[in-house]
């Protein structure tokens, strides 16, 4: 949509093949949207579930955005919590567990 408001799209409307390749992309893009959202949404279902440091009422928070406004709700958390986590960890957290262990021993 917002593409639609820029100069770029006037101009490639003129062109014989500019409504058929707009046409093409927006169906990829949302064929690949279609196929990938629902695997995010449960990704990170299952991370909040099992893997989330955070307290008891934000994790009651993001199942609820989770469920009202699905993969929004999945991308905002995406972006927010799981990414922040995975950075400050700086290594999968089955690497970081089985490093800790053997420090252990």
């Amino acid at each position: 949509m917002a593409f639609m408001l820029t100069p770029w799209f006037s101009q490639i409307e003129t062109f014989p093949m500019g409504k058929f390749a707009f046409r093409v992309l927006g169906g990829s893009l949302g064929v690949l949207g279609a196929l990938a959202a629902p695997v995010i949404w449960v990704g990170m279902l299952i991370y909040c579930a099992r893997e989330d440091d955070s307290p008891l009422g934000s994790k009651v928070f993001w199942f609820i955005l989770f469920f009202t406004i699905a993969w929004f709700g999945s991308s905002a958390y995406f972006f927010s919590v799981y990414k922040k986590q995975r950075q400050v960890a700086g290594i999968p957290r089955p690497i970081q567990q089985a490093h800790i262990q053997q420090k252990r021993r």
